[in-house]
């Protein structure tokens, strides 16, 4: 219920701000996007041409304001939320002046779904893994999720590109209490590298055989943040194991 509360939070700013729409063609609004004259009466007498651009989740990119064939364009910075949130050719883009110059946009992919912070995947040591890319802090009760490859040298620590959790906040030699989905786990150590989290050295063969990991097996990462953002724990789900128990039943 508090994940549906936050949602209708977020719509709730739709409703108070003008807004208007436009259908995502790459040829026709991929370097800019037009803003309807009739929209114009909505935005301040005296808006700057320098804008900001948000999303739902708070990212902020800033933009400019200028006009083409006659026109009003949102131009720099619109390229970057386009790229960033990956929109296709038939996807449909709502935008909501929230005053002072800033302008927040819902995209919403051809499924009919809102697209939220992208997923992008990673190369590291030779382990793929996937992660929320620039996504803010998760706050209290939240969690964000990564996906790792099960390697041979995950046996004594498991390897965390920086990246994936600067969202969250850790100290040095923290420990870290890993489970499995049922809350059976172990407390471990989290140390940082200059470019890396790295998770283990004691304790994680038992939490392998816990959760029947295997060479070459998918785990999912769901890092659990208490008060201001601090790890409290991290959930590991072998999923090539859920999966193949899905097929047996």
């Amino acid at each position: 219920m508090k994940n549906l509360n936050d949602k209708k939070s977020q719509f709730s700013v739709f409703n108070k701000y003008p807004s208007f729409f436009q259908l995502y063609l790459p040829q026709k609004n991929s370097k800019s996007l037009r803003i309807p004259p009739p929209f114009i009466k909505n935005l301040d007498g005296n808006i700057s041409q320098t804008i900001s651009l948000t999303n739902m989740a708070g990212r902020v990119w800033p933009a400019k304001l200028g006009f083409h064939d006659n026109t009003l364009h949102i131009t720099a910075g619109w390229p970057q939320y386009v790229q960033y949130h990956k929109l296709e050719c038939g996807d449909f883009v709502v935008v909501r002046y929230l005053q002072n110059s800033t302008f927040q946009v819902m995209a919403f992919g051809t499924n009919g779904c809102i697209k939220d912070e992208p997923m992008e995947t990673i190369q590291m040591e030779g382990v793929a893994g996937t992660y929320s890319a620039g996504a803010p802090a998760p706050g209290p009760g939240r969690s964000i999720r990564f996906q790792k490859i099960f390697r041979t040298n995950f046996k004594n620590f498991v390897s965390i590109p920086k990246q994936v959790l600067q969202a969250c906040t850790f100290t040095l030699d923290q420990n870290i209490r890993l489970s499995n989905t049922e809350g059976v786990g172990i407390t471990t150590q989290l140390r940082v590298t200059s470019d890396r989290i790295v998770l283990g050295y004691s304790g994680l063969t038992k939490l392998w055989h816990m959760i029947g990991v295997q060479k070459g097996d998918k785990l999912e990462f769901e890092v659990i943040c208490e008060n201001g953002n601090m790890i409290k724990e991290i959930i590991v789900n072998n999923i090539s194991q859920s999966r193949e128990l899905g097929r047996a039943y």
